[in-house]
């Protein structure tokens, strides 16, 4: 279609966490849905996972470029301004 536009990346920053779309590791432990789905991915998940060449249970662990992510803990709730 020959769109361009700007691409803006959120790596490195809280942006995910601040708008609810990304949660720390050890909080995946406390939201049964997510919990479930880690113990027993579904069949499309494992499959994507062999896709990419992804351990099970680590694809969500990597950055989409393969790289290791940088949140493992929870982003401070300290406001700034």
């Amino acid at each position: 279609m020959g769109w361009q536009f700007p691409y803006v990346s959120t790596n490195g920053t809280d942006f995910a966490f601040d708008f609810g779309l990304a949660i720390a590791e050890q909080q995946t432990q406390q939201v049964p849905e997510v919990k479930a789905m880690i113990d027993n991915p579904p069949e499309e998940m494992q499959e994507w996972s062999k896709q990419i060449g992804a351990k099970s249970g680590t694809a969500c662990a990597r950055g989409p470029d393969g790289s290791p992510s940088r949140a493992r803990t929870a982003p401070s709730t300290t406001p700034t301004r």
